[in-house]
């Protein structure tokens, strides 16, 4: 997946688990802040941002190169685990209750199951919600902040290794001396 499939993945797992916890999951589960830098919400809504980053870990530093010969070509391919950080940044007077309701429901049956179809994998760390209050204009907000990790197994597109269009043996008789 591209970084953005993923991102934009992530946020439709995100929109099933908190589907009847959040008014309007369209509007609430956002991959971007707004633009001009000022709120679009009120400190009364509860809303979440996703922030997706590779994370430099080493379980995903051995590529494995792999060669499968396609249509008369030699294809080379990238096989690797890339790990993931993703940010559930969560703001409202529910924070934490969402932040906490992520935190379990990406360890769901129909997630997990979800995630797998992609080769996504969650790691097994149970992250703790982080209080991070923010002040603007003259206001506390609300916020809390959800680390979780993923593995995805990721093939990089098809390159070309080349291919052999013919070959030309020559065999020469070598007498044997004594």
């Amino acid at each position: 997946m591209t970084y953005d499939e993923l991102l934009s993945f992530f946020q439709s797992c995100c929109k099933s688990i908190l589907t009847g916890t959040l008014s309007n999951v369209e509007k609430y589960i956002r991959k971007n802040y707004p633009t001009d830098g000022n709120p679009d919400w009120k400190v009364s809504d509860d809303i979440v941002f996703l922030f997706l980053r590779e994370s430099n870990d080493e379980y995903g530093r051995y590529p494995d190169i792999v060669k499968k010969v396609e249509n008369g070509t030699v294809n080379e391919y990238v096989v690797r685990t890339r790990v993931w950080g993703l940010q559930l940044t969560t703001y409202g007077p529910h924070a934490y209750d969402i932040s906490n309701q992520l935190r379990h429901g990406f360890r769901t049956e129909s997630i997990t199951r979800t995630m797998t179809k992609s080769s996504i994998f969650l790691i097994p760390d149970y992250p703790n919600c982080i209080a991070a209050y923010e002040e603007r204009a003259s206001q506390w907000w609300k916020r809390w902040d959800l680390v979780l990790q993923f593995n995805e197994n990721y093939t990089s597109p098809a390159e070309d290794a080349g291919h052999i269009d013919t070959a030309s043996i020559r065999v020469v008789a070598q007498r044997r001396t004594k």
